[in-house]
């Protein structure tokens, strides 16, 4: 199938820690049922960029910004890119598209991660037959939003994964060549990129940056990131697959610098010394420490000139074989003990997959938590890895005996509980966001083969006494736990309900509100106080929004993106959201208020119903999708590798 540049909308631009609920699938939609608006548009740009007017000039506009625990309770600022600068990036990625290409392979770079035209691309269905864009609408939807947040429209290079690497015969043979090694990276990467840098690729210093007002993509990506990011130019977004491949281009400048340095001191490339990076972690090889000690200082060098430092405290060095990833070796071990003792074997010639007695066995059960508490205890720094890991395997293990039974035919009541509440054990030390969603995937395997009622009723109590974790953990992690809770009709406790409110409250955040809203439809009563409290939020948040020239710099607009279709809301609020969306319309001719009004029809247009906030929950599969969306999505062929199958 032909590429077409309008699926970076889609798979470049959201970030995997998006709630299910929130999606770009209906706007994509829409946009391609306006084809020849998009077309005049994006030659009216072409047009701009070859006479040198100044393309996306003051263009700028208010990501959506929240926080998720990237593991070991360090939270990461995750960003969610406002459809105006959607719609931006798609033309600056259909303008540029070649030269990005080139830029980014032109150079000599170390990268292990680089991005190159992509023309093989399949979409998957549950019944492993090609799905393509032709399909009925109700199944193209479904395979259409597959295809978020998944990062495949360019060709990853040579290595999707770190851990890909990890498992190639390059990475042995780099561990068997050399004699010693040092690991660096950059501190806060993503954080201390100043958009301006990219201009200094060309000018070499600030004051020559200044006279790049043109259309040279260097001085439209410092033009790009600032406006995606409301107007700041220190720092660029984190999470869409979209803010690495631009900082790519930044990081491998600086390859090329060191690289060049090391020409000019006679070192031979793979033979003195051998580096790769993977986005911002440099590993470098060599068999003498002072050429080890050499290439650290001239990254931390050209580096600086860019204004990025080294994280000295996170820097290792040492000699070869070194142990890497020791937690893995074992987290092994503990598996080989968990699958004794929890999985029969298709040896043992049994028609069910789970020795669910041994997990009413207390000692037996108490045996497995401890051996897990010694490891976590063992390496601290790695418990979200650990957990993924073990919920890998344990997916895995499920996966691969399709023909049989997950549990024995009469299987207890007693014996399921305490299998889920083993795997909560589990989820309790490290509830990632990325956890939340594996583990609600394992569920959906339960539920496919158990009475829906006995699941249902096992996770409240399993619920109940795990509550802890949704007191004290990170909330936008569990997010997708929310509807979930709604479709079993799983109540929280009132200290966890007031928690996750006093978030909403605190972090003005819509995409919470939204999730929570359908959560407490659970109780009638409940759900008209949550609704009337949401309505008093969006009221208050509208009424800061006043100016029509700067509308799209209000965080507040979020609000009305996330709220405007909501089935709902009392007419009076409706009524008020599609006042304030009057803002939105522009009655210019110039391409910015052409796009701005493509916005503005889309969530104006009743046509499209559903614009960015799946509400009919109740008509859905919530679990069923997320474990679709996880496991079952498009599938890239690379090198005949499956990049989304789970890696150990």
């Amino acid at each position: 199938m032909k590429r077409n540049e309008l699926d970076f909308i889609l798979t470049e631009l959201l970030p995997v820690e998006t709630s299910n609920m929130f999606t770009f699938t209906y706007f994509y939609g829409f946009i391609l049922k306006n084809k020849d608006v998009i077309k005049s548009i994006e030659k009216n740009i072409t047009q701009n960029k070859y006479t040198n007017s100044t393309i996306f000039n003051g263009w700028h506009a208010s990501p959506f910004k929240y926080f998720v625990n990237k593991g070991n309770n360090d939270l990461r600022q995750i960003s969610i890119v406002n459809p105006f600068s959607a719609i931006e990036i798609f033309y600056f990625i259909k303008v540029y598209n070649n030269e990005i290409l080139d830029t980014l392979n032109k150079k000599p770079s170390f990268s292990l991660r680089s991005h190159f035209k992509n023309n093989d691309l399949f979409y998957k269905s549950n019944k492993n037959g090609i799905v393509e864009y032709e399909d009925p609408i109700e199944e193209k939807d479904k395979f259409t939003k597959a295809l978020e947040s998944t990062g495949i429209f360019y060709n990853l290079k040579p290595y999707v994964t770190l851990g890909h690497f990890f498992n190639s015969d390059d990475w042995f043979k780099l561990n068997s060549q050399f004699k010693y090694f040092a690991k660096i990276d950059y501190k806060d990467c993503f954080d201390s990129i100043y958009t301006h840098t990219f201009k200094w690729i060309v000018s070499q210093n600030t004051i020559d940056s200044k006279k790049f007002t043109n259309n040279n993509l260097y001085s439209v990506i410092d033009r790009l990131l600032q406006h995606i990011n409301n107007s700041i130019s220190n720092g660029i977004i984190v999470g869409p697959e979209f803010s690495r491949m631009i900082a790519e281009i930044l990081l491998q400048q600086i390859d090329f610098e060191v690289y060049n340095n090391l020409v000019e001191l006679n070192f031979k490339n793979e033979i003195d010394y051998y580096i790769c990076r993977y986005v911002d972690d440099i590993y470098i090889f060599s068999n003498e420490e002072y050429n080890i000690d050499r290439i650290t200082q001239l990254y931390r060098r050209n580096s600086s000139k860019y204004q990025l430092k080294l994280n000295e405290l996170k820097s290792i060095r040492g000699k070869l074989p070194y142990l890497w990833n020791n937690w893995k070796g074992s987290t092994k071990t503990y598996l080989n003990v968990l699958n004794e003792r929890s999985f029969n074997t298709l040896k043992d010639n049994n028609k069910h997959l789970i020795k669910a007695r041994n997990f009413t066995n207390n000692r037996n059960l108490a045996s497995l938590k401890e051996d897990l508490q010694n490891l976590l205890a063992i390496y601290p720094s790695y418990k979200e890895k650990i957990v993924s890991y073990i919920y890998s395997a344990i997916f895995n293990k499920l996966r691969e005996h399709k023909k049989e039974r997950i549990f024995r035919e009469n299987v207890s009541e007693k014996e399921v509980e305490k299998f889920i509440d083993f795997i909560f054990y589990l989820y309790s030390f490290a509830p990632t966001f990325r956890n939340t969603r594996k583990l609600i995937c394992i569920e959906y395997l339960f539920k496919e083969e158990l009475n829906e009622e006995l699941v249902s009723y096992v996770l409240q109590k399993t619920i109940r006494k795990y509550e802890h974790i949704f007191l004290y953990s990170n909330i936008p992690d569990f997010i997708d736990w929310l509807p979930v809770f709604f479709k079993n009709r799983i109540e929280l406790s009132i200290p966890v309900e007031e928690r996750i409110w006093k978030t909403i409250l605190e972090d003005s955040d819509p995409i919470l509100a939204a999730n929570f809203l359908i959560y407490s439809k659970y109780n009638q009563k409940y759900f008209e106080e949550t609704k009337k409290n949401i309505e008093s939020l969006i009221k208050k948040d509208m009424s800061v929004i006043t100016n029509n020239k700067s509308i799209l710099l209000y965080r507040e607009l979020w609000w009305l993106f996330v709220f405007i279709d909501c089935p709902y809301l009392t007419n009076q609020t409706k009524i008020l959201l599609e006042t304030k969306l009057q803002l939105l319309q522009s009655n210019g001719t110039d391409v910015k208020s052409k796009i701005v009004n493509i916005l503005y029809e889309f969530l104006s247009n009743n046509t499209f119903s559903k614009k960015f906030i799946e509400w009919d929950i109740e008509t859905k599969d919530i679990v069923e999708d997320i474990t679709y969306f996880t496991y079952e999505r498009t599938i890239f062929k690379n090198k005949d590798k499956d990049i989304y199958l789970f890696e150990y």
